[in-house]
């Protein structure tokens, strides 16, 4: 399923700077890129919705270096629970998983404006909207490596932000 690309108000207000800092949707397989699915595009799994937006911004990539070695460096990291208070930067910072941790620390740091990136964050997956956030370990199983963040949000839809490097 392609990602959400219009400029719709149904786009929850926190997208845009969110997408300043990380990208709008694309298919370069490589760095960060912010994704959208409204309520009438995503299914009741947010995991599912994550990895259709996973394949999509690895465009020709995913078919070209094969699905399996995609799904192969596939992993779940992080789930948040319901009543977690620490926030997304807390929650990045102890991911448990050596190479997702290091991948968010490039998130978190390595930008422009890290200020400004942190902020985004923390208005997009902090929001009392997000009803569920998982944090996944994607890669090749080789030289390319990253993290992607889904977040579902209450009647809106559901968000990623995936950054994947070398």
């Amino acid at each position: 399923m392609a990602p959400q690309t219009d400029s719709s108000t149904d786009r929850p207000d926190t997208i845009v700077p969110l997408e300043k800092c990380f990208g709008a949707p694309n298919q370069n397989a490589f760095g960060s890129s912010v994704f959208f699915l409204p309520v009438s595009q995503q299914s009741e799994n947010l995991e599912a919705d994550a990895i259709s937006q996973y394949r999509y911004f690895l465009g020709d990539a995913w078919a070209r270096l094969g699905e399996q070695n995609w799904i192969n460096g596939w992993a779940p990291v992080y789930v948040r629970e319901p009543d977690n208070s620490r926030g997304i930067l807390e929650e990045l910072k102890s991911l448990s998983d050596r190479e997702a941790r290091q991948s968010a620390g490039l998130l978190l740091e390595n930008t422009e404006d890290a200020e400004e990136s942190c902020k985004a964050l923390q208005d997009a997956f902090d929001s009392p909207t997000v009803t569920e956030l998982r944090i996944f370990k994607v890669g090749d199983c080789s030289a390319m490596s990253g993290i992607l963040i889904a977040a579902k949000l209450l009647n809106t839809g559901s968000l990623f932000l995936i950054l994947l490097l070398d």
